[in-house]
């Protein structure tokens, strides 16, 4: 589910000539003002979300090989509203309130799945949307993942899980390790009760870039206003 988070620009110009004419506005003015604001501040922050989805492909890049790239910044949705007392950019996205502080993520019944580095095939989906035989496997010291059976030619380093590790495939039902052998497993998912994805305030544009664009927003309306271009 897509969190959301606003931003709310509502100081006019103060102490400015422009700024003295707001504070004469009425109501319906203002509003017609922060219409703008919110107009301009919806292109900066939609602006933002396409240069994230362009440049951010570091968690893609951290895979072996290289993961293919998620579509995750054009989920994100920028909307604004506006009245006589400011107006709000809101941006829904999964995750997206990391912009503010760390972002705690805790499993709801089941566990959560984190794709391993070295199946990149994983990243961005889940479990159940993959064609291979996933095991579940509990390490000696704990350790949980879902892993697949694995040939000793392929990359990375196999997990060796002795029989009595390797439950129940919990995707497919009715998948078992044989029995009678040790079996080499590549993990494709670790299972968390919670992670941590630390806070990025780079995700959304900057303070400065917030209230420059609004502020020329307010400039350009006010002047529009004063000239009688409503």
């Amino acid at each position: 589910m897509a969190e959301a988070l606003s931003v709310t620009y509502t100081t006019p110009l103060s102490g400015t000539p422009v700024g003295a004419f707001f504070r004469d506005f009425d109501s319906a003015d203002k509003a017609g003002v922060y219409r703008r604001v919110g107009t301009a501040l919806r292109l900066l922050f939609k602006a933002k979300m396409r240069e994230n989805q362009t440049t951010r492909h570091k968690t893609a890049e951290s895979f072996t090989p290289p993961a293919k790239p998620t579509k995750y910044w054009s989920k994100a949705r920028v909307a604004w509203k506006a009245d006589a007392n400011g107006a709000e950019i809101s941006v829904a996205a999964p995750g997206i309130t990391r912009a503010l502080h760390d972002l705690h993520i805790h499993a709801k019944g089941k566990l959560l799945t984190i794709p391993a580095r070295t199946a990149p095939e994983a990243y961005g989906k889940r479990a159940r949307e993959l064609s291979e035989k996933l095991f579940f496997i509990r390490t000696a010291s704990g350790v949980r993942m879902l892993a697949t059976p694995t040939k000793a030619t392929e990359g990375g380093k196999p997990y060796i899980a002795k029989p009595h590790r390797v439950e129940r495939d919990r995707i497919r039902r009715g998948k078992r390790a044989d029995p009678d052998k040790e079996r080499k497993f590549r993990p494709v998912y670790w299972l968390r009760e919670s992670v941590t994805v630390p806070k990025d305030e780079t995700i959304l544009p900057s303070k400065d870039e917030i209230t420059d664009t609004a502020t020329r927003a307010i400039e350009v309306a006010v002047r529009d206003f004063v000239l009688g271009r409503k």
